[in-house]
């Protein structure tokens, strides 16, 4: 390995430059040249890891100290010779990077609601945004990305190659979950998705003393319990629970349901009637 003669020439430093970075513009990032978000870095002079890209630079640097000076010297009657092209390039070199020139910046923030929410919407915690720190992954052109937002509730990747993106959120993941029924499926030949409901009454331990005037039970579950129930919009019914004290319906759809257990409505009611 041979030195540069100083002091370097700053033509042949920015050329040099230009290059290398042209050249590992796509190699994965973090790396010596590169941040996480794609901003130069300088090479360390003295980490050893990187002495294979200190050597490159030097070869990039000889090459365009060479073009340079060869091409501003004068010939044999005196003459400068015309100035090179901008962006010259060494003829050794000849394929290069196209340039970054793209950018993507995405925001997360809270659009006004087109029409009122059904009440099974789940509430959010955020009055209106943006989200700060929202975690994300995200296909960017230049390679996959996992992070967070700033404390903006939003991202920039500058610069990037030309082409497609995508990002989700974790919030998108937590509104999936609560939207999912705990059991779906869709009826055979007809497309609509579909939904149950299950019910059973039993006892649960008391949470204090009851008084005396209490109904007296043994606990449950309670077979055979008459109840009235409407489910999901369908008309109202009366039936009975089964032999374990529960109920089930199967394929219904999505929707408002209310169960009433007759009997302890009216031995509630009797026993809370004022006595004479």
């Amino acid at each position: 390995m041979c030195r540069l003669q100083l002091p370097l020439n700053p033509d042949a430093v920015a050329e040099a430059d230009e290059q290398i970075y042209g050249l590992h513009a796509k190699d994965p990032r973090p790396n010596p040249l590169f941040d996480a978000d794609g901003n130069r870095l300088q090479l360390d002079a003295t980490d050893q890891a990187q002495a294979g890209l200190r050597e490159e630079w030097r070869d990039l640097y000889r090459g365009a100290h060479f073009l340079i000076t060869s091409s501003t010297a004068p010939d044999e009657r005196g003459a400068q010779p015309p100035p090179l092209p901008p962006g010259n390039r060494p003829v050794g070199d000849p394929v290069q990077s196209c340039p970054l020139k793209h950018w993507i910046e995405v925001q997360l923030a809270k659009l006004p609601d087109q029409a009122e929410r059904p009440d099974w919407w789940p509430e959010l915690k955020n009055d209106g945004g943006p989200y700060p720190y929202e975690p994300f992954a995200a296909g960017i052109t230049d390679g996959d990305k996992e992070g967070a937002l700033g404390k903006a509730g939003s991202v920039r990747y500058d610069p990037i190659p030309q082409g497609k993106c995508w990002i989700k959120f974790a919030l998108c993941d937590q509104a999936g979950q609560a939207l999912k029924p705990a059991d779906s499926g869709a009826v055979a030949g007809t497309g609509q998705e579909k939904h149950w409901i299950k019910v059973q009454l039993s006892k649960l331990p008391d949470q204090a003393e009851r008084p005396d005037w209490w109904p007296k039970d043994d606990g449950g579950p309670y077979p055979d319990e008459r109840f009235a129930a409407q489910i999901a919009g369908g008309p109202e019914e009366d039936s009975r629970l089964d032999g374990a004290g529960s109920v089930r319906y199967d394929s219904i759809r999505r929707g408002k349901c209310w169960i009433r257990f007759t009997d302890f409505y009216d031995l509630a009611e009797e026993a809370l009637e004022p006595k004479d």
